[in-house]
């Protein structure tokens, strides 16, 4: 199918690099069906628990996916609404925010 809207595109790939394409492919008014093998998306960037003895805490992990990439980063987290005050302190909100806009 070639029609705007009717194409619809299988993105295999959950991580930075299959979310900033499902997100350029929705811009062109494609429809877009994500695939991870993961149970949850972001790839190597993801919230981790880590637990030490009787507390856990929340990390976030990932952020040398970022090294080279700070423009392209700032533009899909500003693509799907990260506000500019948490681009840079909540690495995995940018992942979430990004599967709800797909």
């Amino acid at each position: 199918m070639s029609a705007r809207g009717t194409t619809h595109v299988a993105v295999v790939g959950a991580g930075w690099s299959g979310l900033a394409a499902a997100v350029a492919l929705l811009d062109a008014g494609l429809r877009v069906s994500l695939i991870d093998a993961a149970p949850q998306v972001g790839g190597r960037a993801r919230r981790v628990t880590l637990a030490l003895g009787d507390r856990s805490y929340a990390l976030d992990n990932g952020q040398h996916l970022l090294v080279g990439a700070y423009r392209e980063y700032i533009a899909l987290a500003q693509r799907v609404g990260v506000p500019r005050a948490k681009r840079m302190i909540m690495l995995a909100e940018v992942v979430e925010t990004a599967i709800i806009a797909i």
